[in-house]
């Protein structure tokens, strides 16, 4: 029971860390090509017939002062819905890249702390995200 619940959270995490680093690398190519590809022809346009040119609109959330950009609604209202400490443990795991070791020393807790922490913000965060569908 204990291994299959792991399981699942192990997944989650995955999930998660997958969906930052996708959107992030969507909205920089998406971002990338319309600055070189169609700046010029959504200027041109303007110019000769008026006509406003459309932005790739994304979210973005505020995590502990440092903007983050997704284009999942649900999970943007999710992590914002998180206490601080837990918007600034999912920044430090999934955007920063540390162990759950180097996140607990600064932090003075332990490895069972940080696995506390982790689980009570997954759980909190697929809550909220399944309550949105």
């Amino acid at each position: 029971m204990n291994f299959e619940h792991e399981k699942i959270e192990a997944q989650f995490a995955k999930y998660i860390k997958k969906v930052i680093h996708d959107t992030a690398t969507n909205y920089y190519k998406k971002k990338y090509h319309h600055r070189e590809y169609e700046l010029l022809l959504d200027n041109f346009q303007e110019y000769s017939l008026g006509i406003e040119s459309k932005e790739v609109i994304f979210s973005t959330a505020l995590i502990f002062g440092h903007p983050i950009v997704l284009d999942d609604e649900k999970f943007i209202i999710a992590i914002t819905k998180l206490k601080e400490r837990e918007q600034v443990f999912l920044l430090e795991k999934f955007l920063m890249g540390k162990t759950d070791k180097e996140i607990r020393k600064p932090w003075g807790i332990t490895r069972q702390g940080v696995t506390n922490l982790k689980h009570r913000a997954y759980k909190k965060i697929r809550c909220e995200y399944d309550r949105k569908k």
